[in-house]
């Protein structure tokens, strides 16, 4: 790192503050104008980071940890950019900057998303957090960007049928350089066929009442209120993943055919029923969150 990046880091410190309040009533009022319709992400962008905010306490998503020790490493090995590849908010760009500035680097960041309410929550949080981030709006599996030292995505390829999930892996592994590495944090299931999991209708009542709690204690007018809570509830009942489900099978086997190989894979009990989505579902056996590490071959 040249002087200049390090000062920079230095006088930042290593705390990045996701102004999340400000993103997730951004993303509120611009989805309904800025969400494709045929996407059909408009109740997904409007709700998560509301539900993030009011009944999540605000925490990062899941992996925190992990993606801190593996980008770490990675600025050890001498990288510094980063794609973050999609993001239902900016929690994940918010872990990947949190962690190169805890390490010392300021880094060069990459987020791209289809979506133009992703991107502009993403762009609004670099320009709070005066970071360099480049935003790029549009088919993942077209990405073509300088490569990059690491992706990181989350919770990202259940929404993805089989085939449309390779592209996008393949398109990592394009945009990655030689020795990079893609870090992922899912939910993986033990079979294909668990692709998606039933309501909680007891859990799904009372989320409902807390969230209207909550958006009422937030000061938000009495029609909005039931807005936010309608919206999140069509939110909660619509089921986002793809058949088949993703497994440590056919996920190594993606990763493999895309060109990564020292695939390691950890379990971790932590953010398996409490996310925004996940906290209105049955429980169902064989769910694990998994922390996925995995390298570009060498030519």
């Amino acid at each position: 790192m040249n002087d200049d990046k390090m000062m920079q880091a230095e006088n930042r410190g290593p705390e990045t503050v996701e102004p999340q309040e400000e993103l997730a009533l951004l993303a509120w009022a611009a989805a309904p104008h800025q969400c494709q319709p045929e996407h059909g992400c408009q109740d997904y962008h409007r709700s998560w980071g509301l539900v993030r905010l009011l009944l999540g306490s605000g925490r990062l998503p899941a992996g925190e940890a992990f993606f801190a020790r593996e980008l770490a490493a990675v600025i050890r090995r001498g990288g510094r950019r980063v794609l973050v590849s999609g993001g239902a908010d900016a929690g994940l760009l918010t872990i990947a900057l949190k962690a190169c500035r805890s390490a010392g680097l300021e880094p060069e960041l990459v987020f791209a998303d289809r979506c133009a309410t992703a991107c502009e929550i993403n762009a609004r949080l670099a320009v709070a957090a005066q970071a360099d981030v480049r935003i790029v709006q549009g088919d993942i599996g077209a990405l073509d960007i300088a490569p990059v030292d690491a992706v990181l995505a989350h919770s990202f390829l259940p929404f993805l049928e089989g085939g449309q999930r390779q592209g996008v892996i393949d398109a990592w592994s394009r945009n990655c350089r030689a020795g990079g590495v893609v870090l992922i944090s899912n939910v993986l299931r033990a079979n294909e066929a668990d692709w998606t999991i039933r309501l909680d209708d007891q859990a799904l009542a009372q989320r409902s009442q807390k969230f209207r709690q909550a958006a009422q204690a937030a000061g938000h007018a009495p029609q909005v209120v039931t807005e936010m809570t309608s919206t999140a509830e069509r939110f909660w009942k619509h089921s986002p993943g793809r058949p088949p489900a993703l497994t440590e099978a056919n996920l190594r086997l993606g990763l493999e055919r895309a060109g990564f190989s020292g695939i390691d894979i950890h379990y971790s009990g932590a953010g398996v029923h409490d996310g925004p989505i996940a906290m209105v579902r049955q429980r169902l056996p064989g769910q694990a969150r998994a922390e996925i590490a995995a390298f570009k071959r060498q030519p």
